[in-house]
């Protein structure tokens, strides 16, 4: 279950690498070249911790409240205060009237008058009129008592008669009619007796005051996030991971040894962003407590994203490092891919071609001639070489996109991963020291051998990979080699999307690591092959099958139809398409003597390699 969660980033990584190969805009406009000594200098796997505390906290406060005296029959009282605490996160208020804190009293507001002074008249029992605003002015004529006709001075007119002018029917001699003039009407509250009942009492006089113990209950989520040293577009990437189901595994307890179960590795990166984890829960914690609330119960979860970065060098480039991000689960990562260095002189050859084929379309349509193929003019020539240049540049272009990939890809498979890497280590170790070949990947040799070999500073979520430039001095390596040791998971998982692009990776040489006890890799091994028949339409695979044990005695007699009965029916069934072999190596046999300095012995494991 942990292997699915964690992404493999080495095989995301040279997915991305064949998918520059096959760019059409990358074969134009990049350095294709800079892939063939792509190097890996460094491997850091992290996590992304979101930490949500999700509470149900209670809030007490004493409340004193007034009410007009006749509501004492309609509250209910306690003698204590004795609340429900809910069992599950939800809302909710209780309030408990106290019955020993009931008091009646005369009413603060009227004194017992039972009436206080209106507060719009003040007591003056009247108001601004409405239709005047209290000016006594006519609004419609502006208390001049007449309008303007609408027949502008005409002397016909019987309205007016000529004069432009006719009495205002809104009022009378300019003075508004609802007030007389006065300005004043009398007063809508208190209908003109200056007083109204007391809203405090509700008339009473009395008032009725009583203490009230309220508890609230507030179902609360907070939720922050670790995520330090992200760009800021791998940190957005990063809040989408957190919030997308699939892309994050979930804990409800932050610990090194729940972390290390879902994601299958642990090292001093995951280490130092759990106690960061652990400090913002805290600090959580912490700030809830500041807010005056008591934490009946609380449930955390925590969404652990991995982010895995690789650095990247590029070899004779002016960009010398580039990074590559994976983040989210295998299932669906979310890739912050490298970009490669532009090339300037197949750019200047694109350019050059889109300006010669607009320099044929004149000479072809308007200036062309058929006598002139006769004619020796200076000027004939010229317009041969528009045409020229662009048949040229069209050619260099063509070439550019039809070159094919001069790297040779091996793919090591196999679910012991100890045997896996054992391997892996040992043919990396032999072409380095033999002389074959340079290693351009700095991560592998930072650590001493017997480290590596057991795992220490390689999670089995992820895949192994080296590139060997081929040496100069040495023809046993002919081309550039990308040698991947593809991770249990990773290989077993036939219906990984990424499984799809294999296909670009196979056509090198596999070379299949097994071992006695071999039911359970000939199950997948079967289903595997399967698949590459599917994607796979010419050419053949070739395959080595490696047996590495501890005891070698009698394992000579071993037939690949016995190892792995279902694999071999596959390939026998499709010997057009498959090329393969068997080969035995004592693994403990091999290890002393490597431990001896005795590097010759290392050509065993090659040999598939140097046979490509």
């Amino acid at each position: 279950m942990s292997r699915k969660l964690n992404p493999d980033t080495i095989l995301q990584l040279f997915i991305s690498e064949n998918e520059s190969y096959n760019s059409f805009r990358s074969k134009l406009f990049r350095k294709q070249n800079v892939l063939e000594k792509l190097s890996i200098r460094e491997i850091d796997e992290d996590i992304g911790i979101s930490v949500q505390v999700e509470t149900e906290e209670e809030f007490y406060v004493r409340q004193t409240r007034e009410r007009p005296a006749s509501y004492f029959e309609h509250i209910k009282y306690y003698k204590v205060a004795s609340p429900t605490r809910p069992t599950h996160f939800t809302n909710q208020t209780q309030e408990f009237p106290l019955q020993e804190t009931v008091q009646f009293h005369t009413c603060h507001k009227c004194n017992g008058r039972r009436e206080i002074t209106c507060t719009n008249c003040h007591g003056s029992g009247e108001d601004d009129c409405s239709s005047c605003g209290g000016d006594g002015d006519c609004n419609w004529c502006n208390g001049r008592g007449k309008k303007r006709c609408s027949c502008i001075n005409d002397d016909d007119c019987t309205w007016c008669g000529g004069r432009g002018w006719v009495d205002c029917s809104h009022c009378f001699n300019g003075n508004c009619r609802s007030c007389n003039g006065s300005g004043d009407q009398t007063c809508g509250t208190c209908n003109g007796s200056g007083s109204i009942i007391c809203l405090t009492c509700n008339g009473e006089g009395r008032l009725l005051t009583f203490d009230v113990d309220i508890y609230s209950y507030k179902h609360l989520i907070r939720e922050r996030s670790v995520y330090d040293n992200l760009p800021k577009k791998v940190a957005a990437k990063f809040q989408n991971c957190k919030n997308t189901k699939g892309m994050y595994f979930q804990l409800e307890e932050l610990t090194e040894e729940a972390v290390e179960s879902q994601l299958g590795f642990i090292n001093g990166e995951v280490r130092e962003r759990i106690d960061e984890g652990k400090k913002i829960q805290k600090k959580i914690y912490s700030m809830l407590k500041t807010m005056g609330g008591k934490i009946l119960f609380s449930r955390d979860r925590f969404r652990i994203v991995p982010t895995n970065h690789t650095v990247i060098d590029y070899s004779d480039s002016k960009t010398p490092t580039s990074t590559y991000w994976s983040l989210g689960t295998i299932t669906n990562p979310t890739n912050y891919s490298f970009t490669l260095p532009k090339h300037p002189w197949k750019i200047f050859n694109f350019i050059l071609f889109l300006l010669a084929t607009i320099a044929i379309i004149p000479v072809f349509l308007i200036y062309w001639e058929y006598r002139e193929i006769y004619n020796f003019h200076l000027l004939s020539y010229f317009k041969f070489f528009p045409p020229f240049i662009g048949i040229i540049t069209f050619i260099i272009i063509l070439i550019q996109i039809a070159k094919g990939r001069r790297i040779r890809n091996i793919v090591i498979l196999g679910l012991n991963n100890k045997l896996n890497v054992s391997y892996f280590m040992f043919g990396a170790l032999f072409i380095s020291r033999a002389g074959y070949g340079d290693i351009n990947d700095k991560y592998l040799f930072k650590h001493e051998l017997d480290d590596l070999l057991q795992r220490k500073y390689f999670s089995p979520g992820i895949s192994l990979t080296y590139t060997v430039q081929p040496n100069k001095s040495s023809r046993k390596i002919k081309h550039p080699l990308k040698i991947l040791n593809l991770n249990a998971q990773s290989f077993s998982n036939i219906r990984n999307p990424k499984l799809k692009e294999l296909r670009k990776i196979t056509d090198g040489y596999i070379v299949l690591v097994t071992h006695n006890n071999s039911e359970e890799i000939d199950e997948i091994a079967e289903k595997y092959f399967e698949q590459i028949l599917l994607m796979k339409k010419k050419g053949q695979v070739k395959i080595s099958f490696i047996n590495l044990e501890s005891n070698g005695d009698g394992l000579e007699k071993i037939h690949l139809s016995n190892l792995l009965p279902k694999t071999f029916r596959v390939l026998d069934e499709n010997k057009h398409k498959f090329l393969y072999m068997q080969q035995v190596i004592n693994l403990t046999e091999l290890s002393n003597k490597f431990k001896e300095k005795n590097w010759e012995i290392l050509e065993e494991i090659v040999k598939p390699m140097l046979n490509i």
